[in-house]
């Protein structure tokens, strides 16, 4: 976020939809991020969320096979009330600096107008 000098972080999630969208999780999340979370999904049903991403043109991208372990290293039986102060805990323990770096490199920045609608993409990684 530093990086692109953002003033928000926007996320796509919605309320319920997985065990990481659960009130609690995303108390935890707050609790890491220093700067405002908007997250205009948050009462979107799936079906909803699918319609809204086919119609501002970011549906196909979503549906992307990532190259991520977030599928194979799913536990069976995820956290859906964790513990902020374990969490916290648990995340000084582990230096995740070089993957942070990786996802930064690799992420694509999408820019929207007050209608939705994109009007800049880009790699936070490319010369400008």
């Amino acid at each position: 976020m530093r990086k692109i000098t953002a003033k928000v972080l926007v996320t796509g999630g919605s309320l319920g939809q997985v065990s990481s969208q659960t009130l609690q999780h995303i108390a935890c999340l707050d609790n890491l991020v220093s700067m405002p979370i908007l997250r205009p999904l948050i009462g979107h049903s799936k079906e909803d969320i699918i319609r809204i991403a086919r119609s501002c043109g970011t549906y196909e991208t979503s549906i992307l096979p990532q190259d991520d372990a977030c599928a194979m290293f799913a536990p069976k039986h995820p956290v859906t009330n964790p513990n902020v102060q374990a969490w916290n805990r648990g995340r000084q323990r582990i230096d995740l600096s070089q993957e942070i770096e990786q996802a930064v490199s690799s992420a694509t920045i999408f820019s929207y107008d007050c209608r939705g609608k994109i009007v800049d993409v880009r790699n936070p990684s490319e010369k400008e």
